[in-house]
């Protein structure tokens, strides 16, 4: 991340804390337990990298709780007290799906429980409480998975046993994938993961035996986000891949007064961000943009298609080096400061693309000076998106492999049996499980 590699080590004298390297400088980030440096359980734990920042389990002194650095000391901190007091919440098992975190969790009202975070205290929270209470909701295989546009998982709700579930990051989204054995006492996915629009597993039907099936991605993909970069260039992030339907046609960008539409001369696809840059060959004027997306033609490898065209409108205005939507006295500075330099970027007052700031960027700032195109606050993309998968029945293509595939409807709630008494965890169980488990992590079985 940023040119840097993170890690953990103990150097004997801070004990186990997180350092980054970039292969030349090697320093610690910070200091998280300088009270206990000598315990390595107390050390930070499971590093993920996303949208900028590194996540991991650390604790202070106060229980082990998820924590977020930018690379800083300053930028290092926890992000929230998921179980509060000094026990910890433990969370651990990261799947990124585009700009948010899916985590497993502990606290003692939920349990073991699926967690989300957009990087953001206010934006951290329980995904959804699968097995209502305390009660964690499964005490075995605890990997999550990334496929298509979600993540899929083990779960048990206390009604289909042990299952398949699957999530988008929304709690309306969140849902039991697929019942192959009805009933409590569950089919118990091992052995799992997606390849070409299927998601392949083992388990039990109670009726062959253990063997391989497989369920369809019907997650359709979405818009993570999407920013007009100062130049040329509109950069979308998608939450799977789409590369493969995409084109320089598949956009539709507009002047919001003229309705003149401008089309891009080219774009890339970064497949490890899932990024579509669309590059611009000529400098579009300065002016208000609408964007859509052509959502019909736009398609993961399952077939499924985009949630939403629909995109935040920009905006283009040359001379505003602070991107504020202004130009003012801020942007003339920036120019003043880098007068004269060559390898300038935007924000440096190379208004024209040439690389050096000069006289032509000081005359682009004077005839736009004053120039205000600030927009009122878009409607966030992700209120559509959970409208529409909210509103979306479950209904999963689900067969034995090499079988007739069958329909796996919403299945009808069991009844509580003796057998389900004996399957619920307790807090007790759930802590010891936690505790074993970050001092000696499981392999993948």
């Amino acid at each position: 991340m940023g040119g840097n590699v993170y890690f953990i080590a103990n150097d004997g004298i801070h004990g186990v804390e997180v350092w980054k390297t970039d292969g030349t400088n090697t320093a610690m980030v910070a200091d998280i337990n300088p009270v206990n440096p000598g315990s390595s359980f107390a050390g930070p734990y499971e590093l993920f990298a996303n949208n900028g920042a590194v996540y991991f389990a650390a604790d202070d002194g106060s229980g082990k709780e998820l924590w977020r650095s930018d690379g800083t000391f300053q930028g290092t901190y926890r992000l929230m007290d998921i179980n509060p007091g000094t026990a910890g919440s433990y969370p651990f098992r990261f799947q990124a799906i585009g700009n948010k975190l899916v985590f497993l969790a502990y606290d003692d009202v939920h349990g073991l429980e699926p967690w989300v975070t957009d990087g953001t205290t206010q934006g951290t929270m329980l995904l959804k409480d699968i097995y209502p209470g305390p009660t964690s909701t499964s005490l075995g295989n605890y990997h999550l998975r990334s496929f298509g546009g979600g993540v899929v998982f083990l779960a048990d709700d206390g009604q289909h046993g042990s299952e398949l579930w699957q999530t988008d990051g929304t709690t309306a989204g969140t849902k039991l994938m697929a019942e192959i054995r009805p009933g409590p006492d569950g089919s118990t996915p091992i052995a799992f993961g997606g390849a070409n629009g299927w998601f392949y597993f083992a388990a039990d039907d109670g009726v062959a035996g253990v063997e391989m099936w497989r369920v369809a991605d019907d997650i359709p993909p979405s818009v993570v986000s999407s920013k007009w970069r100062p130049g040329k260039t509109l950069k979308i992030q998608f939450s799977e891949d789409v590369s493969a339907s995409l084109s320089v046609t598949g956009i539709n960008i507009s002047d919001s007064a003229t309705q003149q539409k401008i089309l891009p001369s080219s774009f890339s696809y970064d497949l490890a961000t899932n990024t579509a840059a669309f590059v611009f060959g000529a400098a579009i004027p300065n002016g208000n943009y609408s964007v859509e997306l052509q959502q019909a033609k736009i398609k993961d490898s399952a077939g499924n298609t985009l949630l939403s065209g629909d995109l935040p409108s920009f905006y283009v205005l040359r001379g505003d080096a602070n991107d504020d939507g202004a130009v003012g006295f801020a942007d003339l500075v920036a120019v003043a400061q880098h007068y004269g330099q060559n390898g300038m970027s935007w924000s440096q007052g190379d208004f024209n693309d040439d690389g050096t700031v000069d006289f032509a960027d000081l005359v682009v700032v004077a005839q736009a000076y004053g120039t205000d195109l600030r927009l009122p606050a878009a409607s966030p993309i992700a209120a559509m998106v959970t409208a529409k998968v909210a509103a979306k029945p479950i209904l999963s293509t689900v067969s034995k492999f090499g079988k007739r595939p069958i329909q796996i409807t919403k299945p009808a709630k069991a009844e509580t049996s003796q057998k389900l008494v004996r399957k619920n965890p307790s807090k007790i169980a759930a802590k010891s499980f936690l505790a074993r488990e970050f001092d000696h992590p499981s392999s993948f079985g």
